[in-house]
């Protein structure tokens, strides 16, 4: 495997030879050109002395506007290769040779700019490289070009612009308005220009605002991102969030934002400013091993393990076998979720594509309870794919995965204390069981866990069913999760864990079983609990909302009424006047308090995709008062803030309604 990888010796001999080339012997250049196929470090000196190669100038229209341009041409790339070899786990002696290089690469625009200001030649030489007669020269960008992306990695399925994405050339187009959706389970590694390294993680919708020569802004709707950003050259970073605003210069962070739209940002390397996108505005700064989350916490806290996993995504790419250089890879085949690894590495799941170092590599494909199959690349072109079919294995022993498995729900289930099962067969099923999950093989933990079931009992089984009930749910079998939930809570009545899964229960009930009296119940069975329990406003909004998708609205409208005046200052009380503002209109066609709740909505949650809805109700209720000006204010605010969106058509529709009756009021007149 070392062979894969740049050795620092031969970039320490590789660096000076670039200067004169030409004058290199055969077996020397080579050398060079073999270096050159594996190293990206090199590759870029070698690519920018040719840039400075082809630049052609005319002595007399040498500006310093022209100087400057130059400058900003050469530092970025000085600045990437000192940047690449700080990031890898260097010895002090691998700083040579990128002095060397920096040193040289300076070196060589000064004496471009002396040969330029002080002499009228014909055909100048720099280090033996020729330069043509001056042409009119073009202007040369003021910084690196970040609407060239290149993918890393490609976990899953990935949606550019609506559109099912393959990405095998390995490039993505990112301009003003892109658009890219990560499924469940899936996972988008890029880099965007030279200088920013992008993850997106499991269920992830992003977008970019605007990409100026100022300012890279950024959204990120729901989803999990980690990015590697160096603002260095003065270019400013902003993430836009339903709750927040990230405002970066240079830094190592990620970012959660979850169903509800609360937002989660830490910071594993310098620092970043958060700010509240509610009506007080409120900012914080964030250093390097916090988290900060809005809203909730008013202080940074320490951040944990998950956010330094989704931060690894990131950092030190040029460690990793993955993303050093060469063609992409794509692993596809007859089953999904397959594992794999490249000389010993984990690298992710089925489908997967991956940019890989060219020559032989070895591989392997494994599942639990499936034949792994182990193999070669060997083939040199640009990219390739890998079809495969994996057989059931003869002997079941699943394997312990690298990575976790997904679990559903609000609350993670308590971990069940293997060591606490009184049966050694039994814990050999919870051992296998745990074993499972991890690796993703769901139904047989599910197997294990009603095993297991059957042999336990007092607190290692209340355990054992919330772990199978979490299962289930994953599995998708969710009248099974309910029913085990409701199971747990009748053994430990009057409990928080009971407590915890009615709601669960009610959960999956109203989300995604359809039962809505069942869910009612399991809210009702939480709230009437004496002990106030952790979720109770959940609950509470839980029963409000099912009103509302009943279309009974007068009790949700009541309802609603109610939950603000018990929690006035809860998390989810913005989205309790969204739909009192929906419901206001829709029952009593009250449209100025209707409006007070919907702008309520949009001052606490601006960047929240159902403020569209929101806009134009306003608008809706301002036409139907008879307030025209106001109207068509909220009609341009609502194309400004939403081009093309849902309620477009509308939208032009009642300014043309507006138009004609404004018209006919002034006619009379």
């Amino acid at each position: 495997m070392s062979d894969m990888k740049p050795k620092r010796k031969e970039c320490k001999y590789t660096l000076p030879q670039l200067a004169r080339f030409n004058e290199l012997s055969a077996v020397a250049r080579s050398r060079v050109e073999m270096h050159l196929r594996r190293c990206e470090s090199c590759q870029s000196a070698w690519q920018d002395l040719e840039q400075i190669e082809q630049l052609r100038f005319n002595e007399e229209e040498f500006t310093s506007e022209r100087k400057d341009a130059i400058y900003d041409r050469l530092v970025p790339s000085i600045y990437e290769i000192s940047n690449e070899v700080t990031q890898s786990n260097a010895t002090i002696s691998w700083w040579k040779p990128v002095v060397a290089a920096s040193v040289g690469i300076a070196a060589a625009a000064a004496v471009v700019f002396a040969i330029l200001v002080y002499q009228q030649p014909q055909d100048h030489t720099i280090a033996s490289f020729s330069i043509s007669p001056p042409v009119e020269p073009a202007v040369a960008p003021t910084g690196p070009d970040l609407s060239k992306g290149r993918i890393d990695k490609m976990q899953g399925i990935v949606y550019m612009d609506g559109k099912p994405f393959s990405g095998m050339d390995g490039s993505l187009k990112l301009v003003d308005g892109t658009r890219v959706a990560v499924a469940e389970d899936s996972k988008l590694n890029f880099r965007m220009g030279r200088f920013v390294k992008v993850a997106l993680v499991d269920e992830t919708s992003w977008s970019i605002n605007k990409i100026t020569p100022e300012l890279i802004s950024l959204s990120l709707e729901r989803g999990k991102l980690a990015v590697e950003y160096d603002g260095s050259l003065g270019r400013r970073m902003e993430i836009h969030t339903p709750e927040t605003t990230v405002l970066v210069k240079g830094t190592i962070f990620t970012v959660e934002v979850f169903g509800d739209g609360a937002t989660q940002v830490s910071v594993t390397r310098g620092k970043v400013q958060v700010i509240s996108n509610d009506s007080t505005h409120s900012s914080i700064d964030v250093a390097s091993g916090e988290l900060i989350q809005v809203p909730g916490t008013d202080r940074a806290v320490e951040l944990g393990d998950r956010q330094r996993i989704l931060a690894a995504e990131v950092e030190s790419l040029s460690d990793n076998l993955v993303t050093t250089s060469g063609r992409l890879v794509r692993f596809d085949g007859g089953q999904e979720h397959v594992q794999v690894e490249i000389e010993d590495q984990i690298v992710g799941f089925t489908p997967l594509t991956v940019r890989l170092p060219a020559g032989p590599v070895s591989y392997r494909l494994s599942k639990p309870g499936m034949q792994s199959v182990e193999a070669q690349l060997v083939n040199e072109q640009t990219s390739e794919q890998v079809r495969f079919t994996l057989h059931p294995s003869t002997d079941y022993v699943p394997r312990v995965a690298h990575m976790g498995g997904k679990k559903h729900g609000r609350k993670a289930a308590p971990a069940l204390n293997s060591d606490a099962v009184p049966d050694e067969e039994s814990r050999n099923f919870v051992v296998r069981a745990k074993a499972a999950m991890s690796a993703g093989d769901l139904p047989y933990a599910a197997h294990l866990l009603e095993e297991t079931t059957r042999r336990v009992s007092g607190e290692q089984l209340i355990t054992a069913l919330s772990l199978l009930a979490e299962c289930y749910a994953a599995m998708g079998n969710y009248k099974q999760a309910a029913d085990t939930f409701d199971r747990v809570a009748s053994l430990v009545p009057g409990t928080a864990i009971a407590q915890n899964s009615k709601y669960e229960e009610g959960r999956l009930a109203m989300d995604y079983i359809g039962d809505y009296d069942r869910a009612r119940a399991a809210f009702t069975a939480y709230v009437a609990e004496p002990a106030v329990g952790q979720l109770q406003e959940d609950a509470y909004f839980s029963l409000c909302e099912l009103y509302g998708r009943e279309g009974v609205r007068k009790n949700a409208l009541q309802c609603f009424n109610e939950f603000l005046r018990m929690f006035p200052d809860g998390h989810r009380n913005s989205y309790a006047h969204l739909w009192r503002g929906v419901l206001h209109q829709e029952v009593d066609q009250d449209w100025r308090l209707a409006e007070r709740d919907l702008l309520t909505f949009i001052h606490a949650k601006p960047r929240h995709p159902r403020c569209e809805e929101a806009r134009y109700r306003i608008a809706l209720g301002r036409y139907n008062i008879g307030d025209f000006q106001g109207a068509m204010m909220m009609f341009q605010e609502y194309q400004e803030e939403h081009p093309g969106g849902q309620y477009s058509i509308r939208v032009e529709r009642l300014k043309q309604s507006l138009w004609d009756k404004m018209r006919k009021k002034s006619s009379k007149k």
